[in-house]
């Protein structure tokens, strides 16, 4: 009397190995780019309170704070990957390094001490510096200083720095133009895509 085998044989087995990888091909696509937006929306949300917080500042003193001493008669321009990093925290927090008093450098421009912004752990990769959901750090900070309504393009067509240390040119389909508004806060993002603080500016 013959048993009938009760296991897989070889092509069901294969036949199923290879739906699994058919669909996990399918699938890992898709949670990639559900991740990638994710990023997306943290970093800008992270901008979008940095913005809130300078503009709070300017409210409150009147001026953006140029914190890398680089204002022209149009607007200011400085990367937080420098040496303003610490800076921008001690001014926008209003509390020194450790929750201490702030650097006299500090003071100059946040004296009455008031905190703009809360930083939160997730604000800083690893190394403790401020970077973006994708781990960039040259986020760039636009100030429209002399009050007139948007941000010259030449100011934000500058270099940024890839992963790779490599400098990567933010081109024209990116900034086309002037942009309308206060505060603009970009990185590279990731994949040819930079991240701003709003989704849209109205261009002129």
């Amino acid at each position: 009397m013959k048993r009938s085998g009760l296991g897989f044989s070889l092509v069901e087995l294969l036949s199923v190995i290879a739906i699994i990888a058919i669909l996990a091909g399918l699938l890992i696509p898709a949670v990639v780019a559900v991740r990638n937006h994710a990023r997306r929306v943290q970093s800008r949300a992270m901008f979008q309170q940095f913005a809130i917080g300078l503009e709070s500042f300017r409210q409150k003193y009147g001026y953006y704070p140029d914190l890398s001493a680089s204002a022209t008669a149009r607007d200011i321009a400085f990367s937080l990957d420098s040496d303003v990093h610490d800076l921008f925290i001690e001014v926008l927090s209003g509390r020194g390094p450790q929750g201490g008093d702030l650097s006299a450098t500090a003071l100059r421009f946040n004296w009455r001490r008031i905190p703009f912004y809360t930083f939160a752990e997730g604000d800083f990769d690893e190394g403790g510096r401020i970077a973006d959901a994708f781990g960039n750090r040259d986020i760039r900070v636009f100030l429209d200083a002399d009050d007139n309504g948007f941000i010259a393009a030449e100011l934000m067509r500058d270099r940024f720095v890839d992963s790779e240390g490599l400098p990567r040119q933010a081109d024209d389909y990116v900034i086309p133009k002037n942009v309308r508004g206060r505060v603009l806060i970009m990185s590279p993002g990731n994949g040819g895509r930079f991240l701003k603080s709003w989704e849209w500016y109205h261009d002129i």
